[in-house]
């Protein structure tokens, strides 16, 4: 879906940008899915990263990207060298502890209102899927839209349970992805200096939903904190017992599943 995401244009087939993006992710991959690549029912998949594609498509996620995108194809980024719409972008920063390195899915550089200086937003697409939905939900428009890391202090307007069910496993991811998220931010404003406001959203694809991270979480000494605790921590856990297991779908794809008890369990309970 990443793939997809970074190389869809307007006016494409869905199902023949899907197909083409998951064989290219596959041919880059034959080295480490080896075997597991003959058992992947190619069409299976796509029907079932359809209506990922298609939330994106209809995502205001998307409409940002194109009128930023339109805005360089205007000549604006004439006005300033770093304006525009920038896809996998990678990057290397050197902290205390060693080198952070990230690829941020996309990002977003505009002028500021102020004529100095630029607005940069941060997309980072997930595919992660969430117990609380129905599959008649996937394209439900009520369902669209952008939430806080405080969405559950506004009630749910109809199917109270299932929605609260959804919205605290949202949460609950979102905070999961907060330090990466922090880390680009970190880089964005490290190697953008003219970066004047900074926004960070992960874009989830099911139920196309934005969660932004607020703004106090974003400011360069927050990021460089959060990213530097988080390296600590990791430089002095040395033991296997120091790092938990955490299943979910990406056990289906990980290399050294047969070596994980916790995700030959998850494997085997695992919807498909």
């Amino acid at each position: 879906m990443h793939r997809f995401c970074e190389t869809f244009v307007e006016g494409e087939d869905l199902h023949s940008r899907l197909k083409t993006s998951l064989e290219e992710v596959l041919a880059h991959r034959v080295a480490e899915l080896g075997d597991r690549i003959s058992e992947i029912d190619l069409e299976k998949a796509i029907r079932d990263l359809l209506p990922l594609a298609k939330n994106y498509v209809g995502s205001s996620v998307r409409e940002r990207i194109e009128a930023a995108r339109a805005l360089t194809n205007k000549g604006s980024v004439m006005a300033h060298p770093v304006l525009g719409v920038f896809s996998e972008q990678r990057f290397r920063l050197r902290r205390p502890l060693g080198i952070l390195t990230g690829t941020i899915d996309k990002l977003l550089v505009s002028p500021a209102g102020n004529g100095e200086g630029v607005n940069v937003e941060i997309i980072d697409f997930k595919t992660n899927r969430f117990r609380g939905r129905r599959n008649s939900e996937v394209n439900s428009k009520a369902h669209r839209g952008q939430l806080s890391f405080d969405f559950l202090e506004t009630p749910a307007e109809s199917d109270v349970d299932r929605d609260l069910l959804m919205r605290a496993e949202i949460e609950a991811t979102a905070a999961d992805y907060q330090v990466q998220m922090q880390a680009y931010a970190l880089a964005a404003r490290d190697l953008i200096p003219e970066a004047l406001n900074v926004r960070v959203t992960l874009h989830f694809l099911s139920p196309d939903i934005e969660v932004c991270l607020p703004d106090e979480l974003l400011g360069r000494d927050v990021c460089a904190e959060a990213v530097d605790e988080t390296m600590e921590a990791l430089v002095s856990s040395s033991l296997p017992g120091s790092f938990a297991a955490n299943p979910a779908d990406h056990c289906r794809v990980c290399s050294f599943i047969n070596l994980c008890s916790p995700g030959l369990q998850w494997l085997g309970t695992a919807p498909m």
